[in-house]
């Protein structure tokens, strides 16, 4: 059976058709041809893989690294480096096309169609590992790569491959440049589908670390989750904190802002020296799904104030550590809960948010759709998520702005297409080139309320 591949889609495989039906096969690229064997039949696509190419794309190379097509990661080595960035960059903008149904000539698809590529070093950027029992999982399965080199690996990390300076046994072990920490407990694990983890009890120790990004020292659990790629991390952080002071220039609300605190809040009021010192600071940021406020660390000197929202309790620990001299609140909650707090009928000016890889919860997307500009955006939040939230009727003022952050494309682009419908205009979008070699994809956005 002989198919053109026509583009790579979310996920890494590519996708080509078969009498008008989908198949999608790993390992190809854009414009190639190639004999495949389908390997799985469904009603709406056929899975397949390559039984031998028989045009290569002029971008095609040989894979750098021994273990590609072994270890589970690393599915774009075989195309050179800047092809892959487009690569990511079409699947990006095919998501948020196709989630938002924008025609060609609409100011949103300007938008999407002027992404910018915010990246880094292709190879010996990543920071963060997590090891099993010594290695890496093999593509689809669950057995393990013995590895004695990484070359998307920073030195540190490599150096400990090299060495074999990993512990010997069995389970999961967390790297983070060249420190190394091993789970306390096999019964409870850290998330690893997704980007947020799962809650370790209170007497469960901490293993800290840090890293500095722009300057600031930003405290963490070696355990937990935290960038992987702090060299491209930080020119994002440059190319976003101009967007984001940008709107705290000028801000003007109500000066009428509800006081109300929660009992499930706890408030640390501390210094205004660093906000005060700079001309920009206005306003009050809301960081949802916090983890440890590695964006209110860096950004929340912009404003007056800012509250943190992460379920997490330890993260909220290092959290606090990591917003000396920001005077902040933290919610020790989810978002889902959080919404049904005194505190979400407050007024934010700004909303930074970074959720997990499944995306917004509808509580939350409710609350942010259901105080939207447009005049229909109750029932348009209401159709999309299968109803509004009575307590997101009755708030005030949506926020000027929603900064969001995503590990997922399609997620992300759906949840684009719910902000918009409820009434933010998309102004900003930017591809985070964290993980190259792969098909993973980070991204940015900037959601602007029309009443703004």
């Amino acid at each position: 059976m002989i198919i053109i591949a026509e583009k790579i889609v979310s996920g890494g495989d590519s996708l080509a058709k078969i009498n008008g039906k989908a198949v999608f096969v790993p390992q190809l690229l854009p414009g190639e041809k190639a004999e495949i064997e389908i390997v799985e039949s469904h009603k709406d696509y056929d899975r397949g893989k390559i039984i031998k190419i028989l045009e290569k794309s002029p971008v095609r190379r040989e894979p750098p690294c021994p273990y590609y097509g072994i270890c589970g990661g690393c599915n774009l080595q075989i195309a050179d480096d800047e092809a892959q960035k487009q690569i990511r960059l079409q699947i990006l903008q095919d998501c948020f096309r196709r989630a938002m149904r924008l025609n060609e000539d609409s100011p949103e698809a300007e938008v999407v169609y002027n992404a910018k590529i915010i990246s880094g070093e292709s190879w010996g950027y990543r920071n963060r590992f997590q090891f099993h029992s010594g290695g890496l999982k093999r593509r689809a399965q669950e057995s393990i790569v013995a590895l004695d080199d990484c070359p998307i690996a920073v030195p540190e990390v490599r150096e400990l491959l090299k060495g074999k300076k990993l512990p010997e046994r069995y389970g999961r072990l967390h790297v983070f440049n060249g420190n190394i920490a091993e789970e306390s407990d096999f019964s409870t694990h850290w998330c690893v589908s997704e980007r947020d983890f799962h809650r370790h009890e209170e007497n469960d120790d901490i293993q800290e670390t840090s890293a500095i990004i722009c300057g600031k020292t930003i405290h963490f659990d070696v355990r937990g989750f935290f960038q992987s790629n702090i060299g491209t991390f930080e020119k994002a952080i440059e190319a976003i904190k101009p967007i984001v002071a940008s709107y705290t220039i000028g801000v003007k609300r109500s000066q009428n802002r509800s006081s109300a605190d929660s009992a499930n809040c706890t408030q640390h009021e501390t210094s205004t020296s660093g906000a005060q010192n700079l001309s920009v600071a206005n306003g009050e940021l809301l960081d949802m799904y916090s983890g440890v406020g590695t964006f209110s660390a860096l950004l929340g000197d912009l404003f007056t104030k800012t509250t943190l929202v992460e379920h997490n309790r330890k993260a909220l620990r290092f959290a606090d550590k990591n917003l000396t001299g920001i005077p902040h609140d933290v919610f020790a909650m989810t978002g889902e809960k959080w919404v049904h707090t005194q505190a979400a009928h407050k007024n934010y000016d700004a909303v930074i948010i970074d959720p997990p890889r499944s995306g917004i919860e509808k509580p939350v997307m409710n609350w942010l759709c259901g105080n939207a500009a447009s005049p229909n955006s109750a029932n348009t939040s209401s159709s999309a998520s299968g109803k509004t939230s009575a307590h997101a009727k009755q708030r005030g003022n949506s926020p000027n702005v929603i900064f969001s952050v995503s590990c997922d494309p399609v997620t992300h682009a759906r949840d684009a297409a719910l902000l918009t419908a409820a009434g933010f205009k998309i102004k900003t979008l930017m591809m985070l080139d964290f993980y190259p070699q792969t098909s993973h994809i980070e991204s940015f956005a900037v959601f602007e309320s029309i009443r703004s």
